[in-house]
């Protein structure tokens, strides 16, 4: 996983709390291309439990214009994806609720962390964050946030 972020914000009870610290050194630092398993185990080092990710990341370029936000590749299938989005922030999230042999509708099995979600959005907590981009739509005003998944296969070599 990559993401153009510089900043994770910082969480209480999974409560966004305003300050934002920088993701340089910690397991939330995917500006350069990572594998997401190492990340998501260290971060049972900072007293996650369970490990994985539940967080919002500050988009580094935000200008409401359609900017990359990342991107997420996998190795076994040549698989890329790449995020745009006019949205101020991504919640990376890793299943890590997801009960232990949960099932699907057609009876297959996932195991906790077997999933990724980049959920595009503004800050949780926002309306109570002055220093967030505001999520309050008065009457009479248009809101419109754009997100496109553009989906690349490179076979193997």
């Amino acid at each position: 996983m990559q993401l153009y972020s510089g900043y994770v914000a910082e969480m209480q009870e999974l409560i966004p709390t305003g300050s934002m610290k920088s993701v340089e050194g910690t397991p939330h630092d995917y500006k350069k291309l990572r594998v997401i398993r190492e990340g998501m185990e260290a971060t049972q080092a900072e007293g996650r439990d369970p490990p994985g990710y539940d967080d919002p990341v500050a988009l580094d370029k935000w200008d409401s214009k359609l900017h990359e936000a990342g991107r997420l590749f996998s190795p076994k299938t040549g698989i890329t994806l790449q995020l745009d989005t006019t949205s101020p922030a991504v919640v990376v999230y890793t299943a890590n609720y997801l009960p232990e042999n949960a099932s699907g509708e057609a009876g297959e099995r996932f195991q906790r962390h077997s999933g990724i979600c980049l959920e595009t959005q503004y800050f949780p907590n926002s309306p109570h964050i002055p220093s967030f981009p505001s999520t309050v739509v008065s009457k009479g005003e248009k809101y419109d946030e754009t997100t496109v998944c553009h989906f690349k296969y490179t076979p193997k070599s």
